[in-house]
């Protein structure tokens, strides 16, 4: 009884000794509960059905008797002796199921009448119809109502003896509640008794070594517990007094200036302006600065040891540092927005694996690195160019209507050097009037992703209306066009008009790009992607650009490229596809030709 193992195992033992009372008086007034209800529902409820199907099988030869008086004689002797062998099956089912005073006279007594009863049918058949039909009134008809006034009084025993038992049930259910109640309610006092007087007891020496870690942990380094018991608490304050001894030498020793170099290092990196966290292999956080405590207004002791999810409420962000953390690899980072005071923030979040001396992880650096005015500078440069786009537009249109009507000749006739001119003029135009659009069109991708319309879509029915579209330009090249379309391929979501924009461009392109040949496009699907691709045998493309054609403006060197060329459509389609949630990619070898392939997400993966 010296240590807390043994006194908490003596408190153990008499719960679970309250706990077998209680579940001993519980059981055993179930079980009689159980064999009353059982004694219930069996013997009076099988007499009862017994008797119901001897009433229906007397029924059934009464239908007999009065068949055979309307002269069908055969079918009525048949249905008679059929009922005989039914009544008596059920008879002897009650003869041999009597549980109640009285009910064995009973029995007998039907057995009287109804020996009587079948006597009858053989008396019918000897006489003629008038006599029979005396006979059936005067005779048959009150034999055969006693018989079922006997069934009756037989049935009416059985159902006043389920009542009964019912009513004892019912008290003995009751009695069994009370008891059980009873029970409980003592055991429950004498456990919380037992509990409050030894929990106090036990828990005394533990508040006041508590006190004592408090008083270390505010300075007091030599503070001393006091040793209540000779137990285990007493063991634990022991060495907890040793420990505050060593801890006092150690910080008179010059070891204690490690320990201000550590607190040091904590206040430079407290002291950096981007907010920052320190999670453990669990994503729970044991650090954080002071910038992160003001961001997202916290207090370090407060979230300490809380999952990273409860103090960020960002899913995507907490999706975004598990998959860097179960990769183990570093990551370049990953613009979010944050919204904080009616103001949105631009963070560029990277992630930092921290690993132990075997190279496992053992937890994880999350900096938020502040973006914001390279955010604003952004989105003004590209506000500015979708100004500036939209400002050239119109006066464009003018200068297109002007040339389109001097080389019409509506304000005069030209002559062929100067209608070269205007052509010429007319091509360049044109082209800057396709740039502007281009521009004005990667402004609104940018700057609203809501522009989209997405829903479930055919991505045939985009097929068959892009390829239409190039029916007489690849008539005039004499180029061919071949299917790859996988069988039932599902729904895709998307802008309908946007991905026909898309496709269109990559035809376009394969069209203008290839002398010769053919053009294939396909499309298949894979696990919660389509993907459609497009194939042409034209110049292709070389190695080193099959990156870079899907930025701004990009030019092959060393190829040809057509003057109607802007260098902006791959990366507006870049944009778009990447809107959905897919990817577009290019493979090639020079001279051999291209494949754009691009992906859509399914109708399913959106809806799941």
């Amino acid at each position: 009884m010296k240590t807390i193992k043994g006194k908490l195992t003596v408190v153990y033992i008499a719960l679970i000794m309250i706990i077998l009372v209680v579940g001993a008086v519980s059981v055993l007034n179930v079980y009689t509960l159980g064999k009353s209800i059982d004694g219930l529902i069996t013997d009076n409820y099988k007499s009862i059905d017994a008797v119901d199907k001897m009433r229906r099988a007397i029924d059934a030869q009464d239908r007999g008797i009065l068949k055979y008086l309307q002269g069908e004689k055969e079918e009525a002797v048949e249905l008679f002796y059929q009922n005989n062998d039914q009544f008596n099956t059920w008879y002897y089912f009650e003869k041999y199921n009597i549980t109640e005073n009285g009910e064995e006279d009973m029995v007998k007594k039907v057995n009287t009448k109804y020996v009587q009863f079948n006597k009858m049918l053989s008396e019918l058949q000897e006489k003629d119809n008038v006599s029979a039909n005396d006979f059936y009134k005067k005779d048959i008809t009150p034999t055969l109502n006693e018989l079922k006034t006997d069934l009756d009084a037989l049935s009416e025993l059985n159902e006043k003896a389920m009542f009964d038992k019912k009513q004892l049930t019912s008290s003995s259910a009751e009695h069994s509640i009370y008891i059980i109640f009873i029970v409980s309610i003592s055991a429950a006092a004498v456990g919380l008794f037992l509990s409050v007087i030894f929990t106090n007891k036990f828990i005394r020496p533990i508040y006041l070594l508590i006190n004592a870690v408090k008083s270390v942990k505010e300075g007091e380094v030599n503070k001393q517990a006091a040793i209540v018991y000779d137990d285990e608490i007493g063991l634990l304050a022991r060495e907890f007094n040793n420990m505050t001894y060593r801890l006092y030498e150690f910080e008179k020793s010059t070891k204690g200036t490690l320990l201000a170099e550590k607190n040091r290092s904590t206040s430079i990196i407290k002291s950096i302006s981007d907010p920052l966290m320190v999670l453990d292999s669990s994503f729970k956080i044991k650090f954080v600065n002071d910038a992160c405590e003001s961001f997202f207004g916290i207090d370090e002791e407060s979230i300490f040891n809380k999952h990273f999810l409860q103090v960020v409420k960002r899913v995507d962000l907490y999706d975004y540092v598990f998959k860097v953390v179960s990769e183990g690899n570093e990551d370049e980072g990953e613009i979010i927005d944050i919204k904080r005071n009616n103001k949105t923030y631009f963070f560029n979040v990277t992630t930092r694996p921290i690993k132990d001396k075997d190279l496992k992880i053992d937890g994880v650096i999350v900096l938020f690195k502040n973006v914001t005015e390279l955010k604003q500078l952004e989105m003004l440069k590209t506000d500015f160019i979708g100004t500036v786009s939209h400002e050239l537009k119109t006066p464009l249109t003018s200068i297109m209507m002007g040339v389109g009507l001097l080389k019409n000749n509506k304000v005069g006739s030209l002559n062929e050097k100067q209608l070269r001119i205007i052509e010429t003029f007319q091509e360049d135009v044109e082209k800057l009037n396709e740039l502007v659009s281009n521009l004005l069109k990667i402004s609104k991708l940018e700057t609203d992703r809501a522009v989209f319309d997405i829903e479930p879509c055919n991505i045939l029915d985009v097929i068959n209306k892009s390829v239409e579209g190039y029916t007489e330009l690849l008539q005039e090249k004499r180029l061919s066009v071949y299917y790859e379309l996988s069988e039932n391929l599902p729904n895709v979501m998307a802008d309908h008009e946007k991905v026909t924009w898309v496709l269109n461009n990559i035809i376009s392109n394969a069209i203008r790009y290839t002398e010769k040949g053919y053009i294939t496009i396909g499309a298949y699907s894979d696990e919660n992607k389509v993907y459609i691709y497009v194939k042409d045998t034209g110049r292709g493309i070389p190695f080193k650009y099959l990156e870079k054609i899907f930025d701004k403006f990009v030019r092959v060197e060393g190829v040809q490229i057509m003057p109607e060329s802007t260098g902006l459509g791959l990366s507006i389609a870049k944009e778009i596809v990447e809107a959905h949630g897919g990817e577009i990619w290019c493979e090639s070898n020079v001279n051999e030709g291209s494949k754009f392939t691009f992906t859509l997400p399914i109708e399913s993966r959106v809806n799941q």
